[in-house]
């Protein structure tokens, strides 16, 4: 697998991972020098402790999409690993505007964001807020032991572990609202079925 063979380091951190506590929620070095926090029992978590990236094809087009210097758009963030990829893509000129609505997920988005000390990253803004075609409130759905399936409305998704869920009301916003006639070089989308 590409993420081992370029990074041997990672093979050993699986195995190591496999055969010993980490410490409780874990750190992962990503390839590209920034640290993230993250949890092994959500698929973010799990795919950055076994191979160091998440979404490898995803990662890739993002890199390749992204113009230094550009306005990029993470919107449903998580825990902010597409967040760093679009802020070294974008560079020191660039900027990066990073949407979470879930406040547990959203504070660490914002312990993540706030550990990367590295100059040569896009600027980053977080927004506590879902966008969507309205600005307002919406009920947000968070199935019970899986945050990362959470969703706007009134039920969770099909992929929940569970029945049981919890609904909080969340911020929302527009587009048109947030950045007006700016340029957008990139948006990524990612929002349990909102889109």
């Amino acid at each position: 697998k590409p993420y081992f063979w370029r990074r041997p380091s990672q093979l050993l951190r699986r195995l190591l991972y496999a055969v010993r506590a980490w410490p409780d929620p874990p750190l992962v070095r990503l390839p590209w020098g920034l640290i993230l926090e993250c949890y092994p029992g959500e698929m973010i978590g799990e795919s950055l402790i076994r191979t160091g990236v998440f979404e490898m094809t995803t990662t890739e087009a993002l890199v390749r999409l992204v113009d230094p210097g550009e306005l990029v758009l993470d919107v449903g963030a998580n825990v902010g690993y597409m967040t760093s990829v679009l802020a070294c893509a974008a560079g020191s000129n660039g900027s990066v505007i990073a949407y979470e609505p879930n406040p547990v997920v959203y504070q660490r988005l914002v312990d993540n964001v706030r550990a990367w000390d590295d100059l040569a990253l896009a600027k980053i803004q977080l927004r506590e807020a879902a966008l969507s075609d309205r600005k307002g409130t919406a009920p947000l759905t968070i199935p019970e032991g899986g945050s990362e399936w959470a969703a706007l409305g009134d039920r969770p998704i099909g992929r929940a572990r569970s029945g049981t869920h919890t609904t909080v009301p969340v911020q929302t916003v527009t587009l048109d609202s947030e950045l007006g006639d700016e340029r957008v070089g990139v948006l990524k989308l990612d929002v349990e079925d909102h889109e």
